[in-house]
């Protein structure tokens, strides 16, 4: 019996082979099909059958499916040997499971890429050769590569017209997306950046003063979170708590709260209207390495009314992702 895993480690000979082995096997013929489509999308990656001569009509009718597939093993085999056109009918959850992924490759950055992001225009892209490369996402050329830190690249956020780039060199630097120029660099903590997010304009709190206005907050290996205007690029704040290196920051989706994860094993979980510490998360046995905020979930309760929850996850060292709810 051909298994899945042995269909995904054949080449084009050694398939072809064991596909003969099994041509007179009609009961394993039978109790295959599901394998069959999986030879059929192997092939169709691995250009067994040429792509132009191949079309894929997908299906959710799995029993209509399964009538347009071949007959047998021979049948099969003849469609890799002979050159014509066909039509398939693979169940389109079955081509789902498998790779089925055209693949493009862009070099140009010497040293590891640390951090990716991407626009509905452009894949930013940041590396520790210290250089900012933007590449078309519709051509996939290179456009520019934004030179100006001293070291590594370790962190990048995208909002509204500026690139958002933090540094080994313990610098943030604000890009202009549209000309790639730098507009101005932020200084002020003393060790690597390793992490930032944008908060949303929005504000709904009811403290006047924070009404409307946006933050970029930077996590580092100097214990502290930053708060920078986003208009202004001024710092306004330093957060204090954390008692070892501050790996990841997030923002809660209804811009209340900044989240971030250390590697002092906790989550701190700060206001952002007041910038005061609101709770510290405990569990992990180890350094929390990245947090997330999902979006506000409708849970009915016993009563049937909508409870919006909010949950924050975290990722840690300790080889576990926890799930945070607030009661």
């Amino acid at each position: 019996m051909i298994t899945i895993e042995e269909i995904f480690n054949l080449n084009e000979d050694d398939l072809k082979i064991k596909l003969i082995e099994y041509d007179d096997d009609e009961t394993n013929y039978s109790n295959n099909l599901e394998k069959i489509n999986a030879v059929i999308i192997h092939s169709f990656n691995n250009s067994l059958l040429i792509s132009e001569e191949m079309e894929i009509v997908e299906s959710t009718n799995y029993n209509r499916v399964m009538k347009s597939n071949p007959k047998s093993y021979s049948d099969f085999l003849n469609l890799l040997t002979h050159k014509k056109k066909i039509n398939i009918n693979i169940n389109p959850e079955l081509l789902k499971s498998w790779n089925t992924f055209k693949v493009t490759t862009l070099e140009g950055h010497n040293k590891f890429v640390s951090s990716v992001v991407v626009t509905d225009q452009y894949i930013i892209s940041g590396s520790i050769d210290k250089t900012i490369k933007i590449w078309d996402l519709s051509t996939f050329e290179l456009v520019a590569s934004l030179e100006g830190h001293t070291s590594g690249v370790n962190s990048l956020v995208v909002s509204d017209k500026y690139i958002i780039s933090g540094s080994y060199d313990r610098t943030i630097k604000i890009w202009d997306l549209s000309t790639f120029k730098l507009v101005t660099t932020l200084e002020g903590h003393t060790d690597i950046i390793t992490s930032l997010v944008v908060s949303s304009v929005e504000n709904t709190t009811d403290l006047s003063d924070n009404i409307g206005k946006q933050y970029i907050i930077s996590g580092s290996y100097d214990k502290t979170i930053k708060i920078w205007d986003f208009s202004t690029f001024k710092l306004v704040e330093t957060l204090e708590g954390h008692t070892n290196w501050i790996n990841s920051v997030a923002v809660s989706k209804d811009n209340k709260y900044i989240i971030s994860g250390s590697s002092d094993d906790t989550i701190k979980i700060w206001d952002l209207s007041t910038f005061k510490l609101v709770a510290t998360l405990e569990g992990h046995t180890s350094a929390v390495m990245s947090v997330a905020v999902s979006d506000i979930i409708n849970t009915p309760d016993k009563f049937g009314n909508n409870i919006g929850k909010q949950y924050i996850i975290s990722g840690s060292d300790d080889k576990t992702i926890k799930i945070w709810e607030k009661n």
